[in-house]
């Protein structure tokens, strides 16, 4: 387990170094307590593009990230999993074999742009006091 600390006022960028995520393959990605205002207008603490996880994604405590361009081919257990944190999804692919797509826990707030994709379940699923938005094309 790696861990990276960043400055109050940094940002973390993960990308890959084209915009086809089938050449950029993670074994999933598992990032806590990264902390910002929270304000897209502000801008993010954490940017994420260009990716393709063949594990599951989990994002705890994380206050403002932009997932972009993100392809899971995670099997089993929800694809993305954010908790306690704030989280945009865009034009991201959720896959077809895990049991939620893109889920938010514990207060968590998750706004969904344009992604596809199907879990086995649910394409989304909000619970403890979590909610998602959703703009354009959802995974189902």
């Amino acid at each position: 387990m790696s861990s990276i600390t960043i400055g109050r006022k940094s940002t973390l960028t993960i990308t890959g170094n084209t915009s086809n995520s089938d050449n950029h393959v993670v074994a999933g990605i598992d990032i806590h307590a990264i902390s910002s205002d929270g304000n897209p207008s502000t801008g993010y603490n954490l940017y994420v593009q260009h990716l393709k996880s063949n594990a599951n994604i989990m994002l705890g405590n994380v206050r403002g990230a932009r997932i972009n361009t993100l392809k899971s081919t995670a099997t089993g257990g929800d694809a993305i999993t954010a908790y306690n944190s704030f989280i945009e999804l865009l034009d991201c692919n959720v896959g077809t074999a895990t049991q939620v797509g893109i889920r938010a826990e514990q207060g968590s707030v998750i706004i969904s742009n344009n992604n596809t994709g199907s879990g086995t379940a649910y394409g989304l699923a909000a619970s403890n006091t979590s909610r998602i938005f959703k703009i354009g094309t959802q995974p189902t």
